[in-house]
């Protein structure tokens, strides 16, 4: 959806970001039975926000989170980083508020 959008724009087009805050709404109810908190408030960020890239970015973090419900995923999303060389001031944004 995010690159959807982003094709859109640069292509000066109408962006529709309906499916993607739909598909935010429904997630944001599982955070909240699940009382997962930081989920909620990025949830939250994705459904309100026009800024293409704060939703990525929010996304971004909202799967480092699952480290907190599938520890083997986990591990994956770290190798992933690790393997990708960020720097500490391009991991700012992977630190969960």
């Amino acid at each position: 959806m995010i690159k959807r959008l982003k094709l859109d724009k640069a292509l000066n087009k109408e962006l529709n970001y309906t499916p993607l805050r739909e598909l935010a709404h429904k997630n944001l109810g599982v955070a909240r039975n699940l009382r997962i908190k930081d989920a909620e408030k990025l949830l939250t960020i994705i459904m309100h926000s026009d800024d293409l890239d704060l939703i990525e970015i929010s996304l971004d973090m909202l799967q480092y989170i699952t480290i907190k419900l599938d520890p083997e995923l986990s591990y994956e999303l770290i190798k992933d980083v690790i393997e990708k060389g960020f720097k500490p001031e391009e991991q700012s944004h992977l630190i969960v508020i």
